[in-house]
């Protein structure tokens, strides 16, 4: 795959989303100006409903070096369930080098590098919404020693309000308290995302789409319906229904989603870890 397809481009959605117009493969590369422990590439068959095969790690090696010329400064590459292989490198050309396989072992493949690792996110507030976000993005990285990956109006639909607040994400991992622009200094707020719920069972590790189950958030029955039970949370079996923000499980989400942004990880990782530290 080369560089015009990995490529992103400015897209713009009522104004209210602006995405870099360097490529993935630009933007790694600029990594090595900026703060970040290590980059993540996954590779999966171009094919996305297939698996790339299980190999041995030696024939594989052995295929990476013919094709990454920094292949010494890979520091790990595991094979995941999914059927991808996730390689980490500290050094920006090596994995631009690894984004530029198109397969491995003869295998057809497609990356892409794991933006969790390598960016922080935060808002910042009462943001003209009549304010194009390319130019925000522009004066962002103009006053700043900053590299705009992509920017999101918070602003609901077909809303009139004249400012809103604006989530930021930029390249690399460290965050300073405040960021200048239009001459003033504006305090930012690293952003932790919300907890989200599948709304068809109400558990937290899956979307709704991937669900066929019908769970009543109310009294945790599949029934059809207005629900006559006494609430019954699903998993606590608390008097809430099970979207309530008191649910202890709400609670352990909302600190795995908070550990996830302090960490740079991804979701599946931060549950990982955030699991192992609190049975120790």
């Amino acid at each position: 795959m080369n560089d015009g397809q990995r490529s992103t481009s400015i897209t713009s959605n009522t104004n209210n989303y602006y995405k870099s117009s360097k490529s993935i493969n630009e933007l790694v590369l600029r990594l090595g100006e900026k703060s970040f422990e290590e980059i993540h590439i996954i590779c999966q068959h171009s094919d996305a409903k297939l698996k790339i095969p299980r190999s041995n790690p030696f024939l594989i090696q052995a295929d990476i070096k013919k094709h990454v010329n920094r292949h010494d400064h890979i520091t790990n590459m595991k094979f995941s369930r999914q059927g991808k292989f996730i390689f980490s490198t500290a050094d920006p050309v090596c994995a631009a080098q690894i984004l530029n396989l198109d397969k491995i072992l003869e295998t057809p493949i497609s990356t892409a590098v794991t933006f969790e690792n390598i960016t922080e996110r935060f808002l910042i507030f009462d943001i003209p919404t009549n304010l194009p976000l390319s130019k925000l993005a522009a004066e962002i990285m103009h006053t700043n020693d900053m590299e705009v990956v992509e920017l999101r109006r918070f602003v609901k639909l077909n809303s009139t309000q004249e400012f809103s607040p604006v989530l930021i994400t930029i390249l690399g991992t460290f965050l300073p308290d405040s960021i200048k622009i239009w001459f003033t200094n504006q305090k930012i707020r690293p952003f932790v995302d919300r907890v989200r719920q599948c709304l068809h069972c109400y558990e937290f590790t899956h979307a709704t789409r991937v669900c066929d189950r019908n769970i009543c958030p109310r009294c945790g029955v599949n029934h059809e319906g207005l629900c006559q039970g006494p609430e019954k949370c699903i998993h606590c079996t608390g008097p809430h229904p099970a979207t309530s923000k008191i649910c202890p499980r709400h609670i352990h989400e909302q600190k795995i989603l908070e550990f996830n942004c302090r960490n740079h990880l991804t979701i599946g990782e931060a549950r990982r870890i955030y699991a192992q530290s609190s049975r120790n």
